[in-house]
């Protein structure tokens, strides 16, 4: 059986096929299904099992595909990196003094912050691990790291984060990922874990790790 996703959509069948064998073909038109399905609760129950399963594969296969987009992305962007080495040394010229402009606002941001002696104490733990992780972040495969990317996009979005996609990469990169910031969200003031990443990172930019 096929194009039931189609019949129960109501929508035009987008593909076509050819047989490689001789084949029988039973067509049946839409009110012949929809007539089929209101008497026969068997037939019902197999057609949906049949289009729950059709439904995870093409799901998969499209999250498959969106995976291997962002990772022919970041081959290009590398890619251009490599065949401009002069660019890619002025535009991390140009980054660091974007990030050495940001980062006096940002820290006086944070200084206004409702912060405690463990809150500070917290944050130092942070940049530290932080630092650390980003000088093995090689060791994660292209993949991992787009996937890893798009749920920090998802949390700080979903936390209200302004730029969530320039601040996702830098933090995955130093190991801040969604249970990490589920804890920086639980150590610092409701008001606070915008500038708190906002700051790492800049900072981590800063130093060059990420």
């Amino acid at each position: 059986m096929f194009a039931e996703l189609i019949l129960l959509l109501e929508e035009p069948y987008p593909t076509s096929g050819r047989a490689l064998t001789a084949v029988r073909l039973y067509k049946i038109c839409p009110d012949t299904f929809w007539e089929m399905i209101c008497k026969s609760r068997s037939i019902l129950r197999k057609v949906m099992k049949i289009s729950t399963q059709r439904s995870q594969i093409h799901e998969a296969v499209t999250q498959q595909q969106a995976k291997l987009i962002s990772l022919a992305t970041l081959s290009a962007g590398v890619a251009h990196e490599l065949n401009n080495p002069d660019a890619a040394v002025r535009r991390g010229v140009d980054n660091l003094e974007e990030v050495l402009q940001t980062l006096p606002s940002l820290a006086l941001k944070l200084h206004q912050q409702p912060l405690t002696e463990e809150r500070i104490a917290f944050l130092c733990d942070l940049y530290q691990q932080a630092t650390e992780s980003a000088k093995e972040s090689s060791r994660l495969d292209p993949l991992t790291q787009s996937e890893l990317e798009d749920a920090a996009v998802e949390w700080l979005d979903a936390h209200d984060i302004p730029e969530s996609w320039k601040l996702a990469p830098t933090l995955v990169a130093a190991g801040v990922d969604t249970e990490r910031l589920d804890e920086v969200a639980s150590n610092v003031a409701p008001e606070c874990p915008s500038d708190v990443l906002s700051w790492l990172e800049a900072m981590l930019t800063g130093r060059g790790d990420c």
